[in-house]
């Protein structure tokens, strides 16, 4: 019997649903924002969840594909990983505005460990700005992380 190959679609679907159960795993043990080794785990799940579907899907075509064809199904799946976590996020964000008051305090903390030589206006306007772009830059995060990782 022959075997049938995975799409991308919904390689990126599985890979997708996936993180976003250890995005609210994470939000709601509060480990959002932490950055110790478990921070790491979303990245290797995704990494090593997408391999495994370029090798099921290469298996699927007896292995008689080329590295181009397997990188192009690998960054197929990752666009839809990325659309599916941005729109997440972005609904996130707005059913729970907590998450944004959360982030920006982490952000502030941040500030605050690594320059004192930011005076306490450049941090309120840095913080400013913060609030009014974070849906847009969780987006653009998300794509940074989904793709460059």
């Amino acid at each position: 019997m022959e075997k049938k190959a995975i799409s991308h679609f919904v390689a990126g679907i599985i890979i997708g649903l996936v993180l976003i159960v250890f995005f609210l795993a994470f939000y709601f043990t509060g480990n959002t924002f932490n950055k110790g080794p478990l921070s790491y785990l979303p990245t290797l799940i995704f990494m090593g969840a997408l391999i495994y579907f370029i090798i099921q899907w290469a298996n699927a075509n007896n292995n008689n594909v080329t590295f181009g064809q397997c990188f192009k199904y690998g960054f197929k799946t990752t666009a839809i990983v990325a659309i599916i976590m941005t729109i997440f996020i972005a609904a996130f964000i707005f059913a729970l505005p907590e998450y944004k008051e959360k982030f920006v305090e982490f952000m502030s903390s941040e500030m605050e460990k690594e320059s004192s030589q930011i005076t306490d206006d450049q941090k309120e306007k840095a913080l400013e700005m913060m609030e009014k772009f974070i849906i847009l830059k969780n987006i653009l995060s998300t794509i940074e992380i989904e793709i460059v990782h």
